[in-house]
């Protein structure tokens, strides 16, 4: 039986390898592997996981779901975000640099992503830039830094509160209330 640890391993490297074993990974990252008289053929494919789930009280129902797809080579190209309003992105890791609206309503940038020099293995610092109060004439916005880690084959996101590192799997926009206004922005983040 084939070990797939060892296949992903291998197709990390980025190498031509011919093992004892009777594996031949090429170039284009398909496994051959000879199985007696002939020999199997494995693609490599992408993976998917989710770094976060994303709810807010500000705006009625809404959850989000921020995901990441790792190429065959384990370097992470695309994210996506994906709503239960229809809101679908999916955007290269290199447009991090200049920032992702991921909410908008009523006109304004709710919350947008930033991430100056990500690296595609091993992550870094995420900016969230969100409206905390949004005024007739100016919009008032604050903002958050997150870290997102490899671990292995995963993605693990931390906040940085109060001078410690927290590992969060789930966002909790929280909604900024003025009475006669209703809801203004959001107050704070809320990771969990």
């Amino acid at each position: 039986m084939m070990n797939f640890a060892f296949v992903r391993s291998i197709a990390l490297s980025g190498l031509i390898l011919l093992s004892t074993s009777g594996c031949l990974v090429s170039e284009n990252l398909s496994l051959t592997h000879f199985d007696g008289e002939l020999p199997i053929e494995i693609e490599l494919a992408p993976r998917e996981s989710t770094l976060a789930t994303i709810t807010t009280d500000a705006i009625a129902g809404l959850k989000g779901v921020f995901t990441a797809v790792d190429n065959e080579i384990g370097q992470t190209q695309t994210l996506r975000y994906v709503d239960n309003k229809g809101k679908k992105l999916e955007f290269n890791v290199t447009d991090l640099n200049k920032g992702v609206v991921l909410m908008v309503e009523k006109g304004r940038d709710i919350a947008k992503i930033t991430g100056k020099n990500f690296d595609q293995r091993n992550g870094g610092t995420i900016t969230i830039r969100y409206l905390f109060e949004g005024g007739l004439s100016n919009d008032v916005y604050k903002s958050i830094d997150i870290e997102a880690d490899r671990q292995g084959e995963n993605w693990v996101l931390y906040s940085n509160n109060s001078n410690s590192r927290k590992a969060f799997t789930e966002m909790f926009l929280k909604k900024n209330e003025k009475p006669f206004l209703g809801v203004v922005g959001i107050k704070e983040i809320v990771f969990k």
